[in-house]
């Protein structure tokens, strides 16, 4: 039995949209060092072009490598399957990757905004507001964890017997 949590961040979006919705502020801040240049290019009687020729593609450029690390990073979609977890980013819901077999839950932490989970060996930060039912997500990572140490317990013993 499996139970999902899903993110209200990416209910009822596109991939487009929610790709779209990411980049425009990165994209924003990259070009604003460009249309200084070409302002003050322009300002002082020079060419504006450059700036505009190569500043465009470079600001693209480091804008798209932002917003992918930015969804790689976000945490949308979670999926329980007993002690294991199945955590799947922004990016690969956007993306179609299916949710993999999951790591086991290691530690629970409550933190000023939500949960810090770590889940094998990578940690992840999860707020509060991005979850509906956050309550019974933070039960489940809970459950999760202490099924994970049972299970480790009883392969201990199993083994020292």
């Amino acid at each position: 039995m499996s139970t999902l949590f899903r993110s209200t961040r990416t209910v009822g979006f596109s991939t487009v949209s929610l790709v779209g919705q990411a980049i425009a502020a990165p994209f924003g801040a990259c070009m604003l060092p460009v249309m200084i240049g070409a302002l003050v290019a322009m300002l002082q009687a020079g060419d504006p072009l450059p700036f505009l020729i190569f500043g465009f593609p470079a600001a693209l450029a480091v804008a798209w490598f932002w917003t992918v690390q930015r969804l790689k990073a976000a945490i949308v979609e979670i999926e329980f399957h007993g002690s294991f977890v199945a955590l799947r980013s922004a990016w690969e819901v956007a993306t179609g990757h299916a949710a993999g077999i999951g790591s086991a839950v290691l530690d629970v932490r409550q933190s000023n905004v939500g949960l810090v989970v770590t889940a094998g060996l990578d940690s992840f930060d999860l707020d509060r507001l991005q979850f509906e039912r956050f309550d019974e997500l933070t039960r489940h990572f809970e459950e999760a964890r202490m099924l994970h140490l049972m299970q480790v317990r009883a392969r201990l013993e199993q083994r020292d017997s």
